[in-house]
């Protein structure tokens, strides 16, 4: 895989963050591992032991290319995540939190906005855009 300008994972940036990652997941074949994120199982007779070998496989590569993309903040995150789907689900769960909490969070940062230039202004305005997304 070349090199790719995704920025990693912090905690202002998960809107644009999960778009991206989710078009990389896409390109390189792995999207399955998350969405829907079945894992086939193994039947009795074991007649598709390859087939769930290769599921295994191909859901820690796409485990790896999202944790490859966080910041070390967000390791607590998924810590204790066994698959691609659970990684990207605690993420959902920790950065699209819909509570009060969100809404003065994106208040403080309108407040916070004068003292930035120009472009720090623009990326703050996409992120603000994502969290009031996000705040409902």
């Amino acid at each position: 895989m070349e090199k790719i300008g995704i920025a990693k994972l912090t905690n202002d940036n998960y809107d644009s963050w999960k778009l991206e990652v989710e078009f990389l997941l896409v390109r390189e074949g792995l999207w399955k591992y998350v969405s829907p994120g079945v894992k086939p199982q193994l039947d009795a007779s074991g007649s598709n032991a390859a087939a769930v070998a290769v599921w295994d496989e191909g859901d820690q590569r796409a485990r790896a290319t999202i944790g490859l993309l966080l910041t070390r903040s967000q390791h607590g995150h998924i810590r204790n995540t066994n698959s691609a789907k659970e990684v990207w689900d605690n993420l959902e769960k920790q950065h699209q939190k819909k509570t009060l909490t969100t809404k003065v969070q994106l208040l403080k940062r309108i407040c916070d906005m004068e003292s930035t230039t120009r472009r720090q202004h623009r990326r703050t305005l996409d992120g603000v855009r994502g969290f009031v997304r996000e705040a409902g």
